[in-house]
């Protein structure tokens, strides 16, 4: 009883060559536009006036310690610095 109730036509449900070749083309030609239109975007917001976060500091006295049963790191107070000014310029980075 539903069955009947359908108004599509037959030719809905064909898909020959021709037809198939037709849709590739159109959603082809849709990626191309939609490609086109976000690739600026991204283009512009990768570059968007961003500080690069400046190269890391080579620590030359970091060296293992530990004091009273703690495990920890010791470096001088020039490589302390040195990663203090980093840490500081990667935070104004943002």
């Amino acid at each position: 009883m539903w069955l009947t109730s359908l108004d599509c036509s037959p030719r809905c449900w064909k898909w020959d060559s021709g037809s198939l070749f037709a849709w590739m083309r159109r959603g082809l030609l849709l990626f191309a536009l939609a490609w086109l239109l976000i690739l600026p975007g991204c283009l512009s917001a990768s570059s968007a006036g961003r500080a690069e976060i400046p190269p890391t500091p080579v620590l030359c006295s970091l060296q293992r310690a530990e004091l009273n049963g703690v495990r920890g790191v010791w470096m001088d107070e020039r490589d302390a610095g040195e990663l203090a000014l980093w840490i500081n310029g990667v935070e104004n980075c943002r």
